[in-house]
């Protein structure tokens, strides 16, 4: 199984993907009771290794070498690139300044 988790402070929100197969989905998780909110497929289908906000964004990376930006409204991936080599990117730094 692959997955990650992130922290938006600003919405006082938990997301997370998760997937036992294509699709990965986008959970909304409650971190005060850590109830599921709100879950949805990711589109277009894939399989999601890793997961980063950032500055506002929300990252993942996912099979093939797929760097997207997810919308966490929608659950929809947008590509921002593709990895060298095409291995699953199980993760995601920041920079720190």
């Amino acid at each position: 199984m692959k997955g990650g988790v992130e922290y938006n402070a600003g919405a006082d929100l938990v997301y997370a993907i998760t997937s036992g197969g294509v699709p990965s989905s986008l959970l909304h998780i409650d971190p005060a009771n850590g109830s599921v909110t709100n879950s949805m497929p990711v589109s277009p289908a894939t399989v999601l290794g890793s997961l980063r906000y950032s500055g506002g964004i929300l990252y993942a990376g996912g099979e093939n070498g797929g760097l997207y930006r997810l919308n966490p409204s929608t659950g929809v991936l947008t590509s921002v690139g593709t990895m060298p080599g095409g291995a699953m990117i199980s993760g995601i730094a920041n920079k720190q300044n």
